[in-house]
């Protein structure tokens, strides 16, 4: 979660848009989970494992899923975003 945490900060310092900074978060993320999987000579599946990222940028929330759970945002008006 780290990983995808210090991405998605780095990206807002250099104030790209928010599709790139999620794209370099999700290849952060497949990185780090490759070399661990590697490290510790287990398979994806033996994981088993969702990550969940919901960042705020000012004017735009972003969020970011790695694996088979959901992120959902109920808006204040009652809308639903999935």
């Amino acid at each position: 979660a780290h990983v995808a945490v210090e991405t998605l900060a780095s990206c807002a310092g250099q104030s790209l848009p928010i599709t790139e900074a999620r794209r370099e978060a999700a290849h952060a993320v497949a990185h780090a989970m490759r070399t661990f999987m590697a490290r510790a000579d287990v398979s994806a599946r033996d994981l088993r494992t969702t990550l969940l990222v919901a960042t705020d940028f000012g004017a735009q929330v972003g969020s970011l899923q790695v694996g088979d759970g959901a992120l959902v945002l109920l808006a204040s008006d009652g809308t639903v975003f999935r």
